[in-house]
């Protein structure tokens, strides 16, 4: 995979973006501002800081050598010694839906990355979104096409989606604001199936793997979605999730589910401010870190800690 390549692409196609940006929205305090004022102080107002291409050079090395590292791991762990002709592969029932919630996860993560890092490199906010959902895009799309070439793999239009779906979703939640309130985090923890992996199976296995040992959570800012008379008792921090995981998997689409209503943490609530901390804050919100919620399995609710 070639970022550089893809960098030049995205320098050069930044007025294309800025086009389908400004039909997407409006900023009507622009307007308001443009009808009070004089017209050249509201343009003068809204200047951006140059590109920094030294930065830019410094992103697309880290962009490959992380590419080529992360290829040279996958072909190790997944597809070493199982090459067949291109073929699809439908698992929808096969990891009970964690693998796609998974693959939404990545995607969004990885379009995080992207963007925060051609923000380091002043280029403007929305443009950068757009770059880093295209280039998270382009690479799980790749990862997608070696799987399709891959005996006990194969190429999984679900995945593909669930993939294209993270990457734009940051997008979304950048022209609709309200979505912002509402984020899929995930918790791992080892599960016995990774553990034993190696002397039940015979092959160790990636934590990619370990559906069991992962959970998903739909987390929702509450304060958001309160009236106003009583915001001010939630704290801002708090939030509530709805939460997903499977155990007892048997590998072939059978295992126990379940279903969590917990607390959550707003970690970019944090009182640290500056380029680095927005950063930190933004990428650890990503995870959802232990908290005490109720669990449903097997026609049952349990107090329980969600991790």
């Amino acid at each position: 995979m070639n970022f550089y390549l893809l960098l030049i692409f995205i320098i050069v196609s930044s007025k294309s973006i800025a086009q389908v940006d400004s039909l997407l929205q409006v900023d009507s305090t622009k307007l308001i501002h443009f009808s009070l004022t004089n017209q050249n102080d509201g343009l003068t107002s809204h200047k951006s800081k140059k590109i920094d291409y030294t930065k830019l050079a410094i992103i697309g090395s880290a962009a490959l050598a992380t590419g080529v590292g992360l290829h040279i791991y996958q072909a190790n762990a997944w597809w070493k010694d199982q090459r067949r002709s291109f073929h699809f592969k439908n698992d929808w029932d096969y990891a009970l839906w964690i693998d796609k919630l998974g693959h939404f996860w990545d995607g969004a993560l990885v379009q995080h990355l992207f963007s925060s890092a051609f923000e380091w490199s002043n280029i403007e906010r929305r443009k950068s979104m757009w770059y880093g959902a295209i280039l998270s895009s382009v690479y799980m799309l790749y990862i997608e096409f070696e799987d399709g070439f891959a005996t006990d793999w194969g190429f999984s239009p679900g995945d593909a989606g669930a993939n294209l779906m993270g990457a734009f979703y940051p997008v979304l939640q950048e022209y609709v604001p309200f979505m912002q309130n509402v984020n899929l985090k995930v918790s791992y923890f080892p599960s016995k199936y990774y553990k034993n992996a190696k002397q039940t199976t015979g092959h160790s296995k990636t934590v990619f793997d370990d559906y069991e040992g992962q959970s998903f959570y739909l987390s929702f800012r509450v304060n958001e979605f309160l009236p106003q008379n009583l915001e001010t008792y939630w704290p801002d921090f708090l939030c509530l999730a709805l939460g997903y995981s499977i155990r007892n998997w048997d590998g072939f689409g059978h295992a126990d589910k379940n279903f969590y209503l917990t607390f959550d943490y707003d970690l970019e609530k944090i009182p640290l401010e500056g380029g680095f901390w927005n950063f930190l804050k933004k990428t650890l919100n990503q995870i959802h870190f232990p908290a005490p919620g109720i669990k449903y399995s097997n026609k049952k609710f349990y107090l329980t800690l969600t991790y």
